[in-house]
C-alpha cells in the first residue's frame, strides 16, 4: 500500500513537472549544517514567472525538531540590474547564517541520494544507506533504508479558485522505512495536519535529495503549485535525527 502511494504521488508529481516548462522553477541552494548539527540552512531562488521579478528564500531547522526558526523571503520588484542572486544576498543578509553557528557551504554533509531536476530514475524507490556506517564496497552491505512519500488530499485555500481544479492541494506524510537487514521499522518524520500557508496549493511531492550529517538526517522535496503560466517548483526540507540500526 505504501509503495503504491508513493508511485501515484510520483506519478502525479511527473505529469505536472511535464507541464511546468512555462511556470517559475525555482533552483535549491544547499547552505549547510551547524558544526553541531542542531541546524540545517537552504535557499531557493528563481524569477517570478508573469512578474520576471526575481526573488530568493533563506530557511534555517532545527535539525531535532523538525521545525523552521528563522526564514526570510526577498521579492526584488521593479529595480534595474535586479537578479536572483542579489536577492539571496540581501536574504542571507537579513537571516545571518552565523548566529546559528553555520558557515556557507562548510558543513554540507554526505548526499546518501540526489536528483537533478528532469533524472530518468525520479519516479525510483528513494533507498539508500547511511554513509557513516560504512565506505566502499561494505556500503552495499550496510543496512538499506527508504523515504517513503505519502499524500492525502485537503480542502484547497479558499483565495485560490485553480487549486480545486488542478485536483486539490496535497498534505505530506514522510517516513523513515527500513528495508532487508534493518529493522523494518517505519519513523514518521513528518505528518501535515495542516498546510502552513507558504506551501499554498502544493500538487504532489518528490524526493530530491537526502543529506546526512552526524546523526543529523535532511531529506530535500520539491512540490508543484499553480502558478501564473503553469505549474510552479518549490522545495521545502524535513529534518530528523536518525539513528541507524546495525
Amino acid at each position: 500500500m505504501i509503495d503504491t502511494k508513493q508511485t501515484l504521488a510520483s506519478l502525479g508529481l511527473a505529469a505536472w513537472t511535464a507541464l511546468a516548462a512555462a511556470g517559475d522553477q525555482a533552483q535549491f541552494h544547499p547552505l549547510g549544517f551547524s558544526e553541531s548539527g542542531q541546524y540545517y540552512a537552504f535557499a531557493q531562488t528563481g524569477t517570478q514567472d508573469g512578474s520576471g521579478f526575481p526573488y530568493a528564500e533563506v530557511g534555517v531547522v532545527d535539525v531535532a525538531r523538525n521545525e523552521l526558526v528563522a526564514s526570510k523571503t526577498v521579492l526584488i520588484e521593479s529595480e534595474s540590474g535586479a537578479s536572483p542572486e542579489r536577492a539571496l544576498k540581501q536574504a542571507l543578509g537579513e537571516v545571518k547564517l552565523k548566529r546559528f553557528g553555520i558557515v556557507k557551504g562548510q558543513e554540507t554533509g554526505e548526499n546518501l541520494l540526489w536528483r537533478e531536476p528532469g533524472d530518468a530514475d525520479a519516479g525510483a524507490p528513494n533507498r539508500f544507506t547511511f554513509m557513516s556506517m560504512g565506505h566502499g564496497p561494505a556500503v552495499e552491505q550496510e543496512p538499506e533504508y527508504e523515504i517513503v512519500v505519502e499524500t492525502t488530499k485537503t480542502a484547497p485555500p479558499a483565495d485560490d479558485p485553480f487549486c480545486a481544479e488542478l485536483g486539490g492541494a496535497q498534505r505530506l506524510k514522510l517516513s523513515l522505512a527500513g528495508r532487508e537487514r534493518s529493522d523494518g521499522a517505519v519513523r514518521v518524520l513528518q505528518d501535515d495536519q495542516r498546510l502552513p500557508r507558504s506551501r499554498a496549493c502544493p500538487l504532489g511531492y518528490q524526493v530530491r535529495g537526502i543529506v546526512e550529517y552526524g546523526q543529523g538526517l535532511a531529506v530535500v522535496l520539491a512540490y508543484t503549485r499553480p502558478g501564473f503560466e503553469g505549474p510552479d517548483t518549490r522545495y521545502m526540507v524535513v529534518t530528523g535525527n536518525v539513528v541507524p540500526q546495525p
